[in-house]
Order: C-alpha cells, then sequence, then structure tokens
C-alpha cells in the first residue's frame, strides 16, 4: 500500500500544472454556451476558439506550446519523409519495368 501511494505522490502534478489546468478549464468554460433548446453546451465559435486556445497556452505556457510546435514539425517531417519513399519506390519500379522491357525487346 505504501509503494502505491509514492507512487501516487511521484505523478502529483506541479503547481504550475495544476495552475496551468484552472486557467484552461476556465478559458474552456469561458468559451461554451447553451443551445436554443438549453440541452447541449457548445463552444460559442468553433473556428475562434482554437485560435483562441492556442494563443493562449502560447502565453501561459511556453514549453507546453513549444512542444506543440514540435509535434507539428515531428508529423510534418514524417508526413515529407513517407511521400519522398513512395516516390523512390515508385522511381525503383519504373526503371524494373523499363530494364525488364528493354531485355525482353532485345
Amino acid at each position: 500500500m505504501s509503494e502505491y501511494k509514492e507512487l501516487l505522490l511521484k505523478e502529483k502534478p506541479s503547481d504550475n500544472d495544476k495552475w496551468l489546468l484552472e486557467k484552461i478549464k476556465e478559458f474552456i468554460s469561458n468559451h461554451c454556451e447553451l443551445d436554443s433548446e438549453y440541452k447541449n453546451v457548445s463552444i460559442k465559435c468553433d473556428w475562434r476558439f482554437s485560435e483562441d486556445l492556442l494563443k493562449f497556452i502560447k502565453m501561459v505556457d511556453m514549453d507546453f506550446y513549444k512542444s506543440i510546435v514540435k509535434k507539428c514539425y515531428d508529423d510534418k517531417l514524417e508526413e515529407e519523409e513517407t511521400k519522398l519513399r513512395v516516390e523512390k519506390m515508385n522511381a525503383i519500379k519504373k526503371i524494373n519495368k523499363e530494364q525488364k522491357e528493354k531485355e525482353n525487346g532485345e
């Protein structure tokens, strides 16, 4: 039991994490509204919300913002790498096809 408690304490969020979480909760709740039938909660202005959220994160937690930027670049790098691998495979297929045609034609 004490080992479990120690493990939980190690995972305890820092004061900065708690503060950030509270600010995010506040931000989200300030951008919500009830629908016309008073049944569902929704974001007041969806396209604007994402922009505002990203600006907010940049202002309050630069390290988290940097991790977002890094992930975006990593995703783009992976996408470009996959695209280049496909182009390489297609080029090799084309060369192999030309080589077979040349061998069969002679």
